[in-house]
């Protein structure tokens, strides 16, 4: 009876064989790295974007509601 890792170890024992070393307690896996340092950064950048969305539609409901364009804030009011 022959395994699939059989029929293909014909093909690949040409090549040699190589060993791993071990990942126990490997520094790489345990320190911070580069992603990790940009998701952090995103992760604020996005507590600071939603702060502030919340903070510029509170003052948009604080605006005065009937818009006079023939004034200044009217005109300054309509193109914001």
């Amino acid at each position: 009876m022959c395994s699939e890792h059989d029929a293909l170890a014909g093909p690949l024992a040409a090549l040699p064989r190589s060993e791993s070393m071990d990942v126990n307690n490997d520094p790489r896996f345990f320190s911070n790295n580069v992603i990790a340092k940009r998701l952090a950064a995103f992760q604020t950048i996005c507590v600071v974007a939603s702060l502030m969305v919340g903070q510029s539609v509170k003052q948009m409901f604080l605006l005065e509601k009937n818009i006079d364009i023939t004034t200044v804030d009217g005109v300054v009011q309509y193109t914001g």
